[in-house]
């Protein structure tokens, strides 16, 4: 697949800008959605595996990706890229908060085809935003009430939103969703050839202001996915799976390492297939 956003970079001329690199490091921390932090040891390290091999994947696949090598245990080193405002979602199925934005398909319900969602992160201190375009500008709802007139928080008019000189357009809007739709079935491939059902992904992108090329600049480990083992929402092996706990007990822990080391491992075997 070729989205909107490649094909325009590649009439640019070739980058003469030395990139900016920077070194990333993983804690020991599993982050809950509601801002909760909890210490697993060993889990950075883990989560760092991931990410370089998956991006290594899909790199081999024609996905561009901010990562450039590992550098240690909890590290890797990545090109510097101005980041888009936003985390995108591609999803099967109706998880997390997907069944209260859209009633109709019950809590972790397969849906029909692929959606696509996209929120703003605004300023700081505002709470992510559901961003979808809208007439003449784009609309923006709370992400945690069903999508209606009384959701709105805001609107927000066409050209007056831009990041390092780029415009956020249509043209940027559906390249998002293109380059999610390749990167999430290239993924859902790979974790079927291993038995897990991959159900939903999240993703943010960053770009270099002389090609505006869209590249994958979050990070993607066992934070970032839905994987269910088994076919089943409660064999789910990633970790936003314990996003509504109220407790993080011992268990929870060794649990969370677990899933996390076989995912871990996994992952690591994708690059092996090649």
């Amino acid at each position: 697949m070729t989205t909107t956003a490649t094909r325009a970079a590649r009439k640019s001329p070739p980058s003469t800008t030395r990139p900016r690199i920077a070194t990333v490091i993983i804690h020991d921390f599993l982050a809950l959605r509601d801002g909760r932090k909890f210490k697993v040891r060993g889990l950075g390290a883990l989560n760092a595996g991931i990410h370089a091999n998956v991006c290594t994947f899909l790199e081999r696949r024609g996905v561009p990706t901010t990562f450039r090598e590992r550098s240690g245990n909890y590290s890797f080193e990545i090109d510097v890229v101005s980041s888009l405002p936003f985390t995108v979602t591609m999803r099967t199925h109706a998880t997390g908060f997907y069944a209260v934005r859209h009633p109709g398909p019950k809590p972790n319900a397969r849906l029909e085809g692929l959606a696509f969602e996209c929120f703003y992160h605004g300023s700081a201190g505002r709470p992510d935003a559901l961003f979808s375009p809208a007439g003449d500008g784009w609309i923006l709802h709370d992400c945690q009430q069903r999508v209606s007139s009384t959701s709105v928080l805001g609107f927000v008019p066409r050209g007056q939103l831009a990041v390092a000189g780029w415009t956020i357009n249509d043209e940027v809007f559906y390249s998002m969703r293109d380059r999610a739709e390749q990167v999430f079935l290239l993924l859902a491939d790979a974790w079927r050839a291993h038995g897990v059902q991959f159900t939903a992904l999240a993703l943010q992108f960053g770009f270099t202001p002389d090609t505006r090329i869209l590249r994958i600049n979050g990070i993607v480990d066992n934070h970032c996915w839905r994987i269910w083992r088994d076919g089943h929402h409660t064999s789910d092996m990633g970790l936003r799976s314990y996003d509504d706990i109220r407790t993080f007990s011992r268990l929870n822990r060794q649990t969370a390492l677990a899933s996390t080391r076989w995912v871990a491992e996994a992952a690591r075997r994708f690059l092996s297939n090649d």
